[in-house]
């Protein structure tokens, strides 16, 4: 799967995407996205949709909403130029929380979605049980040794993938750690869905 990544805070520069031919745009957008009943619909999310409409391809588009006054850190998933679902991070007490994880069929693969500390919070891991094939993961936060140790962690129990884009990289995590740039293409190969690793084993003879 071909993999587009793109820190931004230009609606315009959501646009400019058209031109690439990724299997799914994941995007960072660094500033506050307001929806309200008078300006309607913010013009980087009508970026996004032509976007997804044009390529006719997926698009995920992170960033922080403002709606109506309540602020929520959420990753809005696009396709076919429309909007198919919203997770909003469950764990970030500056936010108004979600309460749920969701998963998504992105480019004919299960997918599930972080947003921000949910990575390391809640449980991430458990996409896997539910048959996923890998989790994408987006934060306007730089890679850090925190963000490291979760994804070294999760990899220990599964033979999925996190892909997550932060604020000055993208990273695939898989057996290995690899940091890969936060603006460009990158091809992710994502494994066939298996359960995660037991590491405990109990039998019993009758």
């Amino acid at each position: 799967m071909k993999v587009f990544f793109r820190n931004t805070d230009n609606a315009s520069d959501i646009l400019a995407l058209r031109r690439e031919n990724p299997d799914l745009f994941v995007i960072n957008f660094h500033k506050t996205i307001c929806f309200n009943l008078i300006s309607g619909i913010p013009s980087s999310v009508r970026a996004a949709r032509e976007l997804s409409f044009y390529t006719r391809k997926p698009v995920l588009l992170h960033a922080v909403l403002d709606i109506e006054g309540d602020l929520f850190l959420s990753t809005t998933v696009i396709i076919g130029g429309e909007i198919v679902g919203v997770s909003d991070c469950i764990t970030n007490g500056n936010y108004t929380q979600g309460n749920a994880l969701r998963m998504y069929n992105l480019c004919g693969a299960k997918i599930g979605l972080a947003v921000d500390c949910d990575v390391w919070k809640s449980g991430t891991d458990n996409f896997f049980y539910a048959g996923c094939v890998g989790v994408i993961h987006n934060t306007l936060s730089v890679f850090d040794k925190q963000y490291f140790a979760s994804y070294k962690s999760h990899m220990r129990l599964s033979e999925g993938k996190y892909i997550g884009l932060f604020a000055d990289c993208a990273v695939e995590a898989g057996k290995g750690i690899k940091v890969l740039p936060s603006d460009g293409e990158a091809e992710i190969s994502f494994p066939e869905a298996t359960a995660p690793k037991a590491f405990l084993k109990i039998s019993r003879e009758f």
